[in-house]
């Protein structure tokens, strides 16, 4: 069976995703996944209001999920570098496969509805940015023994690669806020970013990442990581 996989569109902002996005998002998440589970074992339409309007209530509900506890780990990771220590393979892959299920099903919610409620696209994006910054930062920070599952890797998440960096996760870590950028990066005369070709694909080695991204304002080391 073919997945549908994770992806982003090319005019979407690469920005760092904000906390309060990420609250956003994950409220939505939780509404919407409780009304499909309620509308198919009983018929009823869940409680939960799926508008967020920033009450206690809301910020409640996301802060006793486990939907929050997981994708606040990676958000911390991925943008801030923090908590790597407690990163593992098994648990990882198995983290990135459970989230791939809650934001594949957003999806369907978004291309059936158009939008969760009045949200912008940096909250409907959230989920998929902080996943895909995450394993592009565990793979230059080389936390993984065994590394990234890379046929999950390839079918549900199709702009990374399992053992290099695509433009794409590049743009993430470096802080870019469009792709284009590392494109100017790659063609500049004089110290230029090295990418290679694989198909249609433009790939950066994890080496050459290092070399280049600690020199970025925008970017966050991991504590504790060295990149030289």
């Amino acid at each position: 069976m073919k997945h549908t996989g994770i992806v982003i569109s090319k005019d979407s902002s690469l920005s760092p995703v904000k906390k309060g996005d990420l609250i956003q998002y994950t409220y939505y998440a939780i509404a919407y996944i409780d009304n499909l589970n309620k509308m198919t074992l009983n018929g009823h339409s869940s409680d939960i209001c799926q508008d967020w309007v920033g009450e206690d209530e809301q910020y409640e509900i996301v802060y006793k999920s486990g939907l929050w506890q997981d994708i606040n780990t990676l958000w911390e990771y991925a943008e801030n570098g923090l908590n790597h220590k407690r990163l593992y393979d098994g648990y990882c892959n198995d983290l990135l496969s459970d989230l791939y299920k809650v934001i594949a099903t957003c999806n369907g919610i978004l291309l059936h509805n158009g939008t969760f409620s009045h949200e912008g696209k940096e909250v409907r994006e959230a989920g998929a940015k902080t996943v895909y910054k995450f394993m592009a930062r565990l793979k230059i920070d080389g936390l993984l023994e065994n590394g990234l599952d890379d046929i999950a890797v390839s079918s549900l998440f199709p702009m990374a690669d399992f053992r290099q960096l695509t433009t794409f996760e590049y743009a993430l870590l470096a802080g870019y806020s469009h792709i284009g950028a590392v494109r100017n990066e790659i063609g500049k005369k004089n110290n230029s970013l090295v990418a290679t070709k694989s198909g249609g694909t433009l790939l950066i080695s994890l080496n050459e990442a290092k070399r280049t991204l600690i020199n970025k304002r925008k970017f966050i080391p991991t504590p504790g990581i060295s990149y030289k």
